[in-house]
């Protein structure tokens, strides 16, 4: 577990479908490293979908477009209702 200690935070979120949602954070911590970046892109599971993260000298960039719905493992499909 990595503990983030926020100084400022500008936070976007945006729902682009009825299931998908955009969402875009830019901070500053306090407790920092030189250069960090991590990028994944998720499918068949829950929240499933593109992030990214970069961070140089303690500001911070999080962006993500992930789907809101859990996957079903047995059903191999999104669960409804969620």
């Amino acid at each position: 577990m990595q503990r983030i200690l926020l100084k400022e935070m500008i936070k976007i979120h945006i729902k682009l479908t009825k299931n998908k949602t955009l969402e875009s954070l830019f901070h500053k911590q306090l407790e920092w490293d030189y250069f960090e970046f991590d990028m994944k892109w998720t499918r068949r599971q829950d929240h499933a979908g593109f992030y990214l993260y970069l961070e140089i000298t303690g500001l911070c960039y999080d962006f993500s477009i992930s789907d809101n719905r859990h996957y079903s493992y047995k059903l191999k499909r999104y669960k409804k209702g969620f």
